[in-house]
C-alpha cells in the first residue's frame, strides 16, 4: 500500500466488527473484541494500518477513532434493558503518553467509557508492550482501574521474557497465545504455559484460548484450565447484533495507592544497622544472579552513595541474565547507555526509602527500610527501620510501587 495524499481520508473511513469470546463448556457468549477493518484497503492488516499511521505521525488519532468506533457501535446494539455488554478494545499502549495525548490514560478512560451504561469495557494490552515501558504502562493501568475498567493481557506465552513483569500488571484477563495449543509444544513454550497456568490459579485471573480453530483445540484449551475461548471454531469476526450476551464474571482489581512509606510504618517492628542491611541485600543480588528463574529485580537506594562500584557492576551482570533490571536513584556515572540497566529516578522524594523486590515465577522476595532520623548523614552507625517478606502479593506491590513512582531519564533500552 502506497502513501498518498488522501490517505488521511480513506482511513477515516473505518467500520468495527467484533469477534465472540465464548464460555468454552456452556458455548455461551460472555463478550466481543472489537476489530477494526478498512473497506478502502481490503489487502492490508491493521497492523499495516498502523505502521503507517505511524510514519505520518497519525498513530494516536487512528487509535482514538478505532476506540470511538467500536464503543459507540456496541453501545447502539446492547439493548437497553439488558445488563451491559462486556467489550474487550485493544490499545496500543506506545501511545498512551503524556496528559496531554488525545490517548493519555485519561483520555482513554473517557474514549472506553463513552458508551455509558449499556458496555463494560475492558483495556486490552498486547504482551510485547510489558517490557517497553513498564512504569508507563503500569500508571495508565491503575488509572484504568480507578475508573471501573478492567484490564487484559494479549497474547500471553508469545515471549517468555514478558512473563517477568506480568505480576507488575497483575492483569484480571489474560488471552494465551495461539501458539500454546499447538500438538507440538517445545520444551520452552510448555515451561512458559504452565508458568502463566500457575500464575493465573495464584492471582485469580481469568484465561481466555484465543486462536481456537478446531473442535481439538477446543477440548485443548478446556484441559489445560482456559474457561473462556475465542477464534473462527467459536465464531468469526461480524457486525454487531443486538442479542443480548451472558455475565462475564470479572472485576477490576484496586489500584496499588498505598505508598511504601505507609506500608513500612504498618510492618516494621525491628530496626538494624545498614551494614546488616547492605549484607541481606548483597544475598539477595547473589540468589538472582545463581538462579535458573526469570527475574524481575528492582533496586531503589535511599542513599546514591549506597550504590557503589561494585554494586553497580553486580547489576550490570544481572542485566545480562535477566530482562528487567531497574536501579533506582543510583549515581547515573556507574552506568552506561549500553549496560541494560534500567536507570531511573524516583519522583516523589518523600517515597525515598532503601528498597530492593525480586518477582520470579517461585520466588519472591523484598526487602525495605529507611533510616531512623532521615536528615541524619549517611553512616554505618546508624540504625534504619525495616521488613522482610516473601509474601508474593506484597513484593509485587512494592516493585509496582517503586516503578510507578520512577522516571527514566531516556528511553528503555
Amino acid at each position: 500500500m502506497g502513501v498518498d495524499g488522501d490517505f488521511d481520508e480513506r482511513f477515516s473511513s473505518l467500520i468495527s466488527v467484533f469477534q465472540p469470546i465464548v464460555d468454552s463448556r456452556s458455548g455461551l457468549v460472555v463478550a466481543h473484541e472489537a476489530l477494526t477493518r478498512w473497506p478502502a484497503f481490503p489487502d492490508n492488516s491493521p497492523d499495516q494500518i498502523f505502521d503507517i499511521a505511524r510514519t505520518l505521525g497519525m498513530a494516536e488519532e487512528l487509535d482514538r477513532r478505532c476506540i470511538a468506533s467500536a464503543v459507540t457501535a456496541a453501545a447502539r446494539f446492547t439493548p437497553a434493558d439488558h445488563p451491559p455488554r462486556t467489550l474487550f478494545v485493544n490499545i496500543e499502549a506506545d501511545a498512551i503518553s503524556s496528559e496531554n495525548s488525545s490517548v493519555s490514560a485519561r483520555h482513554l478512560s473517557e474514549l472506553l467509557r463513552g458508551g455509558g451504561s449499556q458496555v463494560r469495557p475492558v483495556a486490552e494490552f498486547a504482551e510485547r508492550s510489558l517490557l517497553t515501558d513498564p512504569a508507563r504502562l503500569l500508571r495508565s493501568a491503575d488509572r484504568l482501574r480507578r475508573d471501573g475498567i478492567i484490564i487484559a493481557l494479549d497474547d500471553v506465552g508469545a515471549d517468555p521474557d514478558s512473563m517477568v513483569v506480568l505480576p507488575l500488571l497483575a492483569p484480571e484477563v489474560i488471552k494465551l497465545d495461539r501458539s500454546l495449543l499447538d500438538d507440538d509444544l517445545s520444551g520452552d513454550k510448555l515451561a512458559t504455559l504452565l508458568a502463566v497456568l500457575a500464575y493465573a490459579s495464584r492471582f485469580d485471573v481469568a484465561l481466555i484460548a484465543e486462536g481456537i480453530e478446531t473442535a481439538r483445540q477446543k477440548e485443548k484449551a478446556i484441559a489445560w484450565g482456559a474457561a473462556y475461548g475465542q477464534g473462527f471454531h467459536l465464531g468469526r469476526p461480524a457486525p454487531l447484533a443486538a442479542s443480548p450476551t451472558s455475565s462475564f464474571p470479572v472485576q477490576p482489581r484496586p489500584p496499588v495507592q498505598r505508598p511504601l512509606t505507609e506500608i513500612l510504618d504498618d510492618r516494621a517492628t525491628d530496626t538494624t544497622s545498614i551494614s546488616l542491611l547492605t549484607s541481606i541485600s548483597d544475598h539477595l543480588l547473589d540468589f538472582a544472579m545463581t538462579t535458573t528463574e526469570t527475574l524481575t529485580i528492582v533496586i531503589a537506594f535511599r542513599e546514591p552513595e549506597l550504590c557503589t562500584a561494585d554494586t553497580a557492576r553486580t547489576l550490570q551482570r544481572l542485566a545480562r541474565k535477566h530482562p528487567y533490571v531497574k536501579a533506582l536513584d543510583a549515581p547515573r556515572a556507574l552506568f552506561t547507555a549500553t549496560d541494560r540497566v534500567r536507570h531511573a529516578d524516583l519522583v516523589q522524594p518523600s517515597e525515598r526509602i532503601g528498597a530492593i523486590a525480586v518477582i520470579g515465577q517461585r520466588f519472591y522476595y523484598a526487602l525495605i527500610a529507611r533510616p531512623l532520623d532521615p536528615d541524619a548523614s549517611a553512616s554505618p552507625s546508624n540504625q534504619w527501620r525495616y521488613f522482610f517478606t516473601v509474601d508474593p502479593a506484597e513484593v509485587c506491590d512494592a516493585a509496582h510501587t517503586l516503578i510507578v513512582h520512577s522516571r527514566e531519564p531516556h528511553p528503555p533500552r
